[in-house]
């Protein structure tokens, strides 16, 4: 998770050192921080530290309106917590059904509006064929969900598609099948369709749990999915 962490401030001055907890840059634990004179980009730990809230700093050397320098440590305490969401989608078309266990992981989070990247595996069937290999890890780049906190109530939209070499070996066919799964498990294809994807909706509160789920028909083939977010 990224934070973006601005100064306010006119007149003389010169910024001087980030530091995440009075490290200078930060480190693996805590969290590392990127910045110059006009802001600072704070990464958070894969874990949640110990020491939670981290306290981001930059020192400045400013100019006084009665002369000379004075240097002041500008603080803020950033609050490090795991944001995921966890469920599962499903596509089915008249040859090929995909079926995938999913983590939406937090990725950055700017202005309210979150950015999670896949986690997990999608399984691919096209029977009567037996498919090789039938199971993909899902990486990073295979798909997004990006929610949107600013508005009364929560919006989502996102896309998943997966593309593997596998083989098919079917019944009367002497050889094996090179082909490829092309499995759009979530929303579809849209770096392919350039759009940002099928699946968009709100965000739904049940029982104090929040919820995204939906269904879609494109194309002929058949989306739905379903995700809560982790406690």
């Amino acid at each position: 998770m990224q934070t973006r962490l601005a100064r306010c401030a006119t007149g003389n001055f010169t910024v001087n050192t980030w530091a995440v907890n009075s490290t200078p840059g930060g480190t693996g634990t805590y969290g590392t921080v990127v910045g110059n004179a006009t802001g600072a980009i704070y990464t958070a730990p894969s874990q949640v530290p110990a020491l939670n809230p981290v306290a981001v700093s930059v020192n400045v050397d400013a100019g006084l309106r009665a002369g000379g320098r004075a240097t002041l440590q500008l603080v803020s305490n950033v609050l490090v917590y795991n944001d995921s969401w966890s469920g599962s989608a499903h596509s089915t078309t008249g040859t090929q059904t995909n079926s995938s266990t999913i983590k939406w992981v937090l990725q950055s989070r700017i202005n309210n509006v979150a950015t999670y990247r896949p986690t997990g595996t999608v399984t691919v069937s096209r029977p009567p064929c037996t498919v090789t290999p039938k199971d993909y890890t899902l990486q990073q780049n295979d798909g997004i969900l990006v929610i949107d906190f600013t508005t009364p109530v929560a919006t989502f939209y996102g896309y998943g598609f997966a593309d593997w070499a596998i083989k098919m070996s079917c019944p009367q066919i002497p050889n094996d099948i090179p082909s490829a799964a092309g499995a759009a498990y979530f929303g579809g294809n849209a770096p392919y369709q350039g759009s940002p994807g099928w699946a968009s909706g709100t965000v739904q509160v049940q029982n104090g749990i929040a919820i995204i789920s939906g269904n879609a028909t494109v194309g002929g083939a058949n989306f739905t999915w379903a995700f809560t977010r982790d406690q």
